[in-house]
């Protein structure tokens, strides 16, 4: 049994002042009736697909296709997202599906682009990746999510919906939706230059996920995170939620996909845990960190 990536996140702690988040600062995230305000980019092609992430017939979802003849090359469709700051941490996410019946391989995911001037211009100060969905898991929806702090003097960011193909020749198909990039804010009173409520740094715990495709925990699937006490986790696949609290070491399973209708308690990290009614990945294993 294998994890993946770990990830750390520190914060100073505020009394009574938890980790939030400000508005979603995509343009046309939920892709209801067009991909406005994306745009394809190198050899990619980008159109509006009535596939929808909660199979609402009144919304869709992006169709990004890399065309690439070049082997292992990505390509896809980006967002310009201006008014950034550096060393403000952000959270990207999105709902991201690969058809089946391909005959090219790979994998979809996010990618944030960090630049030093607004518009995307300037030096390109680094990275930010979600993690992926692979061809060998299709005709499934997962959520997937990340964050990370932007380096100092970021301005600007393009937000792309990377599709990732190996061979070089034929294309390869992703769908997105529900793109989010979103920055952690806190109640703390730095507007005012007030920094007296805040104590020494400490960690905030956060989870990582590994699905297994049988109860033993021996095949894994995807993975997901990392994920806070507030993200509300949908079961690839499967109509049950999960919730974690590092904090206590524990997770619940849910009914609805606000995790407010409980129902059952979850286990500790490292251990296999079954979950319940499901079918396409029946287990998970988180850690915490």
């Amino acid at each position: 049994m294998r994890f993946v990536r770990f990830t750390t996140l520190v914060f100073a702690t505020f009394c009574l002042a938890p980790l939030a988040e400000g508005q979603n600062l995509v343009s046309n995230s939920g892709f209801d009736t067009d991909v406005t305000g994306w745009s394809p980019f190198q050899t990619a092609s980008i159109a509006w697909s009535s596939l929808d992430a909660a199979a609402n017939p009144s919304s869709g979802s992006a169709f990004v296709t890399n065309l690439s003849t070049t082997a292992f090359d990505g390509t896809g469709a980006r967002q310009c997202i201006d008014g950034l700051g550096g060393g403000l941490r952000y959270r990207i996410a999105a709902n991201i599906l690969v058809p089946g019946g391909q005959s090219s391989t790979g994998e979809a995911y996010l990618l944030v682009q960090w630049y030093d001037q607004p518009g995307c211009g300037g030096g390109n100060l680094g990275l930010l990746s979600s993690p992926a969905i692979m061809t060998s898991t299709p005709d499934v929806w997962y959520r997937f999510a990340e964050s990370g702090e932007a380096p100092s003097g970021t301005q600007s960011a393009r937000l792309r919906l990377s599709v990732y193909k190996v061979e070089d020749s034929g294309s390869l198909d992703a769908n997105f939706d529900n793109v989010e990039f979103i920055e952690h804010l806190f109640s703390d009173g730095f507007e005012s230059g007030d920094t007296s409520a805040w104590t020494s740094a400490v960690g905030l715990p956060m989870a990582y996920i590994n699905w297994y495709s049988d109860s033993m925990c021996s095949v894994m699937g995807p993975s997901g995170g990392p994920l806070g006490p507030d993200d509300c986790f949908q079961v690839p696949g499967e109509t049950i939620y999960t919730k974690f609290d590092c904090s206590a070491a524990s997770f619940d399973w849910y009914w609805d996909a606000q995790c407010t209708n409980h129902r059952a308690a979850g286990c500790p990290p490292g251990v296999c845990c079954v979950a319940p009614f499901a079918a396409t990945f029946e287990a998970l294993v988180y850690s915490c960190f």
